[in-house]
């Protein structure tokens, strides 16, 4: 997941444990102990502050303790006069980026010095369920392959906060110019696909969004291709749910399938999905009547673009 997004909710610390062995040459189950480690584990994207260990020390006296290394920079804040180790950037803690977090923090009562070594480690979640917020609960509800709807806003989040995400399918701006200037027209009972805007090499398309010109739309489906623009086109998940006229935004609950190489977004359009019919769009749109695999280059529109954008990323972050 990115890092460069706020206000992020309360995740459980699955275990808090602060060990400390005051001498090497103690063994256990016929192995030396370690040396004084500080050990835990976290669920990925804990909150500012959160308490992960306290250090302690065989050294007598008053008690000074340092944080002397860390494998990334700003994650731990360690309080020098009690050893208590916390969260001071929760986004550190990302699985995809780091599974473990590992440091030292060195001990000494002014004549005597210690070093103890720190092994945090981060737990995979869900981060869709993390990001969700009005959809969180129908997501967790839903079952794998299932298109979940979500609010525009939980789409942006996704596109912001999920790792490596792209666009594909239609760019924001064309997408944009379509709806805002009304000059669109749908499709019923046709299968579309465009490069416009590819799916990069080995991604997952996890969510999805399109204008509906039509009420009431029912069985529309997502098709990707790994073949070419016109051939190899497959469902991704099942049917979207039914909707109203309008801009709608989908996520999908437990997708498994990346794209084999670089990719091509479709979609089948049983009734509603709205196309920019002013031909200004770059690249090449292609179309075919029914539910179909193959579209086939004779039928070609150049410049027009449909109303349709999947979000992928070559990293699959969710359960």
């Amino acid at each position: 997941m990115k890092t460069n997004t706020l206000l992020q909710y309360p995740l459980l610390i699955l275990l808090i444990t602060s060990t400390t062995f005051i001498s090497c040459s103690e063994e256990e189950d016929g192995g030396p102990l370690n040396n004084s480690d500080v050990s835990a584990q976290v669920e990925e994207y804990p909150r500012n502050g959160d308490f992960l260990a306290t250090a302690t020390s065989s050294l007598s006296g008053d008690l000074t303790f340092g944080l002397t290394a860390v494998s990334v920079g700003d994650a731990f804040l360690l309080d020098d006069t009690t050893g208590e180790l916390t969260v001071a950037n929760p986004f550190a803690f990302d699985y995809e980026t780091n599974t473990e977090i590992t440091g030292e923090i060195t001990v000494t009562n002014g004549t005597e010095t210690e070093v103890l070594s720190v092994f945090v480690e981060v737990i995979d979640i869900d981060d869709i369920a993390y990001i969700l917020t009005d959809s969180k609960a129908d997501y967790e509800a839903a079952n794998a392959g299932d298109w979940v709807p979500i609010t525009s806003n939980e789409y942006l989040s996704l596109f912001v906060q999920i790792s490596e995400t792209s666009k594909s399918g239609t760019t924001d701006e064309l997408f944009e110019a379509g709806v805002v200037v009304d000059v669109y027209n749908t499709y019923f009972d046709y299968t579309v696909a465009n490069d416009a805007a590819p799916i990069p090499e080995d991604s997952y398309v996890f969510a999805f969004k399109y204008w509906s010109d039509a009420s009431d739309a029912s069985g529309n489906k997502v098709k990707v291709s790994s073949t070419s623009l016109t051939d190899g086109y497959s469902d991704l998940g099942g049917t979207l749910p039914t909707v109203e006229e309008g801009e709608h935004h989908f996520v999908l609950k437990g997708g498994d399938s990346p794209t084999t190489g670089s990719g091509y977004l479709g979609m089948y359009s049983q009734a509603g999905l709205a196309y920019d019919v002013r031909g200004n769009a770059p690249g090449n749109h292609y179309f075919v009547e029914g539910d179909q695999a193959t579209i086939g280059a004779n039928f070609n529109v150049v410049q027009t673009i449909c109303l349709y954008q999947g979000l992928s990323t070559p990293i699959k972050q969710w359960d």
